[in-house]
């Protein structure tokens, strides 16, 4: 998005201004960052002050790069770039990014949950672009916090009158802060599990933290998820809103079956859609929290008097990292390490019980942001792997946690260490043709990286 920095002015009510000698009508920007890495010629840089990090300390390096413009909370002495000194730069930021919106009659989706939110916003996202003559707009990546969000607008937005944004929390008052800038007029509220339960009391103030995305709607419609109790207790106390419900057990939308290829390239799913059965045929291994993210989609663009062809997901992708099956010479290896969570691990081995092999092996990391739960979070991992049809695991264990899992599953134990050569060297002679191999940790761990090692084995030979 291209501004002038007069149009900034209007906006962001400076305390002061340095070193601006030209007309601010004169003065375009064209990216908005907070990393002083990612600035370039004609840059906006946001110096925000983290708790370990103040960005008020890479104003010359974001100069340097070309930012032409620093919003800050104090002057910055020696640094030659145009300085826009402000109370508050992340109230700044997302001012500036809702002035943005507000420029146009938008309509946006929002969507919470432990599990399944950029699988669920991309899913909304590439139905209601099959469905509508007109271009959607949607948060890329995991751009979903108070940062992010308005991040992702200033960037990429371009006046599109529907938004799907994703709604990430990650402790208390996160929620307050996003719904208090995007507030939207439809909430999809998928699930609430154990993750980041370390910055909270307990799964229940999770649980509240998330519904207030849900509880902040006017007027407007909500999807919630039908097969647990505390959303059907949480639909209680809506009023004056539309109402839609997903599930497996009941719903408005409702997964009744699906069963894979044998050659692992499809999943053929039985979906109800308010009364009307549909066999929808998607690329790929899907499991059932991924089924379930596509019936909360499918109940959003209902919401919207859309129609549903599920002809429109021939071309749909699942995301990589998110139970991402793959075969690479005769072995099947599962990427799920984009983050975990004890849910999504048992989602996952659930439908691995479903896939054939003649081996089954994990490689599993921390499951971190567990506070004074995380001994029992990791006795539960391990738990959890030992009652399925998991084989053999090999423990990697960068971070500590993850040990105290082995406790609980020590008879498949095959190796542990926290060096990723030794992990990956270890896997790579051990496995063998018709293996499964599921690859599972926290986003910190880098699991990816083992992934890695192992696919370029297997593709050079």
């Amino acid at each position: 998005m291209q501004l002038k920095l007069s149009e900034m002015l209007e906006v962001l009510r400076c305390s002061e201004i340095y070193n601006l000698f030209e007309d601010p009508d004169r003065i375009y920007v064209n990216s908005f960052v907070v990393d002083s890495r990612e600035s370039k010629d004609g840059s906006v840089f946001f110096a925000l002050k983290g708790r370990r990090v103040d960005g008020h300390n890479f104003v010359k390096d974001a100069y340097s790069k070309g930012a032409k413009v620093a919003v800050v909370e104090r002057k910055i002495a020696e640094v030659g770039i145009v300085q826009l000194v402000v109370n508050s730069t992340i109230e700044a930021l997302n001012n500036l990014a809702i002035n943005v919106i507000r420029k146009k009659s938008t309509k946006i989706i929002g969507i919470t949950g432990s599990n399944g939110k950029t699988t669920t916003k991309e899913l909304i996202h590439h139905l209601l672009k099959k469905t509508l003559d007109r271009p959607v707009f949607k948060n890329p990546g995991n751009l979903n916090t108070e940062i992010g969000l308005p991040v992702s607008i200033l960037n990429y937005y371009n006046f599109e009158d529907i938004l799907v944004l994703e709604f990430g929390i990650s402790k208390r008052g996160d929620m307050d802060r996003i719904i208090k800038n995007f507030k939207p007029d439809i909430g999809v509220f998928l699930n609430c599990g154990s993750a980041h339960l370390g910055n909270f009391k307990d799964e229940d103030e999770i649980f509240s933290e998330k519904s207030k995305m849900i509880k902040s709607i006017d007027n407007g419609a909500v999807v919630l998820y039908a097969d647990d109790e505390r959303f059907l207790k949480l639909s209680e106390d809506l009023k004056n809103l539309s109402i839609k419900f997903f599930g497996q057990k009941s719903g408005d939308v409702k997964l009744l079956s699906w069963k894979y290829t044998d050659d692992l390239s499809s999943t053929i799913a039985v979906i109800d859609v308010f009364g009307k059965l549909y066999s929808v045929i998607l690329n790929g291994i899907w499991n059932r929290g991924q089924l379930l993210d596509l019936c909360a989609a499918i109940c959003t663009i209902k919401i919207l008097e859309l129609n549903f062809n599920p002809d429109d997901l021939e071309d749909f992708k699942l995301l990589r990292n998110r139970f991402n099956v793959q075969k690479v010479d005769k072995i099947v290896l599962v990427d799920d390490t984009y983050n975990s969570s004890i849910e999504s691990v048992k989602e996952a081995l659930n439908t691995i019980k479903l896939l054939t092999a003649s081996r089954k092996i994990a490689v599993i990391g921390s499951i971190l942001e567990q506070g004074s739960k995380s001994i029992e979070t990791h006795e539960k991992l391990g738990e959890l792997i030992n009652a399925s049809d998991i084989e053999h695991v090999i423990v990697y264990s960068v971070f500590s946690d993850v040990k105290y899992s082995i406790s609980t599953m020590k008879e498949k134990v095959v190796f542990e260490s926290s060096v990723l050569d030794e992990v990956a060297d270890k896997l790579i002679k051990f496995l063998r043709p018709g293996d499964l191999i599921y690859f599972k940790a926290s986003r910190a761990v880098e699991m990816e990286r083992v992934i890695e090692r192992v696919w370029k084995s297997f593709s050079e030979q």
